[in-house]
């Protein structure tokens, strides 16, 4: 059901960045943000949605992996758990970091995104389409391009879309072509 699926991309962007603020929505709009947040949420939200529904799964298990989403994001690709200096967290200042992580913003953070990325999303788009809402929405074939677009995202998040360094994969793929990383306040 692809009118399912594409809404849910759409839905799980607006919930997890609009709706709380953390995105202006003119800021959305701009094409690039667009396809790389839509892109980001909504592989998040189906592939949790898909996995729970194909394996008749609970609520709880939604949570779970929307935690899990929330682990992949904002600690692998964003960095926002290792950064002292992240704009929203810098208020926590050294409360909360050991291990040069702060606990207080991945916990929070892991919730928020749980909630508001992947369960909220799935909630309301199931609610537009109540007769498809306990059955899967793809194929195998498609759950593969969701994984696969998610994955792309991981790996090759443009430096300064996000963070000014990029994802931490992207980094480390740097590292693996041997490229100089970009000097912290310098925009890709």
């Amino acid at each position: 059901m692809l009118r399912g699926v594409v809404l849910l991309y759409v839905v799980a962007a607006l919930c997890g960045e609009v709706l709380p603020g953390s995105t202006p929505i003119l800021a959305f709009l701009d094409p690039h943000s667009w396809v790389y947040l839509v892109a980001l949420y909504g592989s998040g939200a189906v592939i949790a949605r898909e996995l729970v529904r194909r394996r008749k799964l609970g609520w709880w298990n939604l949570l779970i992996l929307g935690a899990a989403y929330g682990v992949l994001e904002e600690g692998m690709i964003v960095t926002s758990w290792f950064n002292p200096f992240w704009a929203d967290a810098a208020t926590l200042g050294e409360k909360g970091r050991a291990l040069d992580i702060n606990w207080i913003w991945a916990v929070g953070l892991t919730a928020y995104h749980a909630v508001m990325s992947v369960t909220i999303p799935v909630i309301l788009v199931e609610r537009v389409f109540p007769s498809r809402a306990s059955e899967p929405w793809l194929g195998r074939f498609g759950l593969v391009i969701a994984f696969l677009v998610l994955i792309a995202i991981l790996v090759f998040v443009p430096d300064g879309l996000i963070t000014v360094r990029g994802s931490a994969a992207a980094r480390l793929w740097r590292r693996l072509r041997r490229q100089p990383p970009v000097a912290d306040g310098a925009a890709a």
